[in-house]
């Protein structure tokens, strides 16, 4: 599988022109490696054992290195448990949501495997947090390894990470998000039972819905409808066994079939993303056909896109041209590569 996820910034070439237009290694390319990163618990524990029920917190927290160096941008989510649970993502130094409710476990992480496809990576600098608030939903003690996988910055100078850090301060236009029911994770629904479940899109933001992602227990049939003009996206309800949802994921992998999946194998909105405006609302109208008591887990994987333009340090042309000695034009963030000789 191939991941789709946007970057903050392409991939540092291994081979450049110098000077003379002959071709060498890039010096630069060491600066960016690829790392792993754990969610811990209380005391640092990893894997963190959660009571049955209950609710805690785990923390990415990235390492620094000498002089701060070490950002981190995280590409894939991974996680393993005994039994289900909910995590609610937060980036703490900056007080953002990744999500306006609890989401299943089954629908935010993939594994080594079958990597979860964030719509954009997640660019988070030494020393700062990403809270993960999990609440356990199995019904006993529940053992929970959640690693965060990305590429790592590093360099000996400062002027790099001051790049990096630019690029990544503009990618703050978006980020990615999960958008699920409004009244909880999961949605009971009795045998042969019907229920409306409503998204709501947070006021600050359109929403750029790209994967939906379902977990639910059952067959049901589903129709999705835009809420607020009641705009049908389907001409009749279908059925999610067959042409929406697959079934739960089981340790040996992911099922075959289906067009919606699990984290690890989401299923895309064709190659193009919807948008919903901010403070909309998305309507699916479920109806159970398993003939047994069911649980919808169903949400949707996408970005948040903000209008206003981020406030603080512009990259400006003067400054570009002052730094140009220590700069190449070839190719990295689009315009140099720092400490090159001529």
């Amino acid at each position: 599988m191939v991941s789709s996820i946007s970057t903050f910034s392409e991939d540092i070439p291994t081979l450049v022109k110098d000077g003379k237009g002959g071709i060498r290694v890039n010096p630069d390319k060491g600066a960016q490696k690829f790392f792993w990163l754990r969610a811990v618990g209380p005391n640092n524990v990893f894997p963190f054992v959660l009571p049955s029920l209950q609710s805690n917190i785990l923390n990415l927290i990235v390492p620094a290195e000498e002089n701060l160096r070490g950002d981190f941008e995280i590409c894939n989510l991974h996680s393993t448990s005994t039994g289900r649970f909910t995590a609610e993502l937060l980036q703490a130094t900056v007080n953002r949501n990744l999500q306006n409710a609890p989401v299943c476990n089954n629908l935010l992480f993939g594994n080594i495997n079958l990597p979860n496809e964030m719509m954009e990576s997640l660019y988070v600098q030494p020393t700062t947090t990403v809270q993960i608030r999990i609440t356990d939903l199995s019904g006993v003690p529940n053992t929970i390894a959640i690693v965060g996988m990305g590429r790592r910055f590093l360099d000996w100078g400062n002027e790099r990470i001051g790049e990096m850090r630019r690029r990544a301060f503009y990618s703050q236009r978006t980020h990615t998000y999960w958008l699920t029911p409004n009244t909880g994770p999961v949605v009971p629904l009795g045998a042969g039972a019907s229920a409306t479940i409503l998204y709501t899109v947070p006021s600050a933001a359109d929403f750029e819905m790209k994967y939906i992602l379902d977990d639910s227990d059952g067959a049901y049939t589903v129709q999705f409808f835009e809420g607020l003009s009641s705009r049908s996206l389907m001409d009749a309800a279908i059925s999610a066994r067959d042409f929406v949802a697959g079934p739960t994921f089981a340790v040996g992998g992911f099922p075959s079939g289906g067009l919606v999946r699990a984290s690890g194998m989401p299923g895309r909105i064709c190659d193009w993303s919807h948008l919903l405006k901010r403070s909309a609302q998305f309507m699916a109208v479920v109806t159970d056909t398993s003939g047994a008591p069911n649980n919808i887990r169903l949400c949707f994987g996408g970005r948040l896109v903000y209008y206003d333009a981020p406030k603080g340090e512009y990259l400006t042309v003067p400054e570009e041209k002052q730094n140009a000695g220590s700069r190449r034009a070839s190719p990295l963030l689009g315009y140099g590569n720092p400490g090159w000789g001529r």
